[in-house]
């Protein structure tokens, strides 16, 4: 039995509906590339994929995100997967100082083996990096904390003897007085007093 051409048009489209509802390669199925605005809709059915396909977050034409995965030979859109939040980027001496300090900042890898150090983020300011539990740890204090001042000892910085804040280096009181120059020929008394050398305008030098 022949049938009419009207009716053979009704089976064919009844063919391209059902293919494209049920099978998913027809033009309303979703996949990285088409209608990714009704992905997260009731019924969806996903394009075909490849197991080679990877995972990918796109975003439809709302600017919301799509995160899909190829499940069973078919794209399926799901709630985390490739759009989850990825994990915070670590700093260490050699990048990403500048997000040191700020909360929720994740120190990369390191190991017992490093030492402490102080690095200038891209600002110039001081970070403090010391390797605690196997991460970089930004610090207040630490490596940065201001270094203690030379001191000055009859062998040493003598030009620094008389300096408002000079410190001396330790003596003993075994130590005795002396009348050192500096490397200007300036002549400098030195005594032992509290176990640290002080630098006196009379004293061992009187007069000269």
């Amino acid at each position: 039995m022949k049938l009419s051409a009207r009716l053979l048009a009704g089976v064919v489209l009844s063919a391209q509906m059902f293919s494209c509802t049920v099978d998913g390669d027809g033009g309303e199925c979703v996949s990285p590339t088409q209608n990714l605005d009704t992905a997260y809709a009731p019924g969806a059915v996903g394009c075909a994929c490849a197991d080679t396909d990877q995972d990918v977050c796109v975003e439809d034409s709302t600017g919301r995100d799509v995160a899909l995965v190829c499940d069973a030979g078919r794209w399926k859109a799901v709630e985390d997967g490739p759009c989850a939040p990825f994990p915070p980027v670590c700093f260490s001496p050699t990048q990403n100082l500048d997000t040191a300090y700020e909360p929720g900042s994740v120190g990369c890898a390191c190991t017992d083996a490093d030492e402490d150090v102080c690095v200038d983020d891209s600002t110039g300011r001081g970070v403090a990096l010391v390797c605690n539990d196997g991460r970089w740890d930004a610090v207040e204090d630490g490596p940065c904390a201001p270094l203690p001042p030379v001191c000055f000892s009859p062998t040493q910085n003598l030009e620094r003897a008389y300096d408002l804040g000079a410190v001396g280096c330790a003596c003993a009181d075994t130590d005795e007085d002396v009348c050192v120059k500096d490397s200007h020929g300036r002549a400098v008394a030195l005594v032992c007093e509290g176990g640290a050398w002080l630098a006196v305008l009379d004293g061992p030098c009187g007069g000269r």
